[in-house]
């Protein structure tokens, strides 16, 4: 399996507008879901991962968030759970490489990451 294109087309973050009243750095939860589609052509597959969830402090919800990308990719893996698998680690992965500074814009620290189970 070879990754021909990937896009982050859609890159959503809503911040609790009384957050903004805030002067301190909030430390908060990020509890992740994950969506996965897969449409295969030829000896193609395209694959759309929507990432979503919300923010929280303690118990308060302070964000949400919501991401999609698109990656196509030439001779995928014929199993589609593994195949599904392998897409959505590696979409995690990018994210929570670029999520910290959409958070830090908003001042919003992530003190860890919760990973519910795949949501179809």
């Amino acid at each position: 399996m070879k990754e021909i294109e990937s896009i982050w087309p859609f890159q959503e973050l809503f911040v609790d507008p009384e957050l903004a009243v805030e002067t301190k750095r909030i430390s908060a939860t990020v509890n992740l879901k994950t969506a996965v589609n897969i449409k295969r052509e030829n000896k193609t597959a395209t694959i759309t991962v929507e990432i979503f969830g919300s923010i929280t402090e303690g118990k308060r919800q302070i964000a949400n968030i919501r991401f999609a990308n698109i990656t196509k990719v030439k001779d995928p893996i014929r199993n589609t759970k593994r195949l599904k698998e392998k897409i959505v680690k590696k979409k995690l992965s990018e994210l929570l490489s670029f999520l910290p500074d959409y958070l830090l814009k908003a001042g919003i620290t992530v003190e860890k990451y919760i990973n519910e189970r795949e949501a179809l």
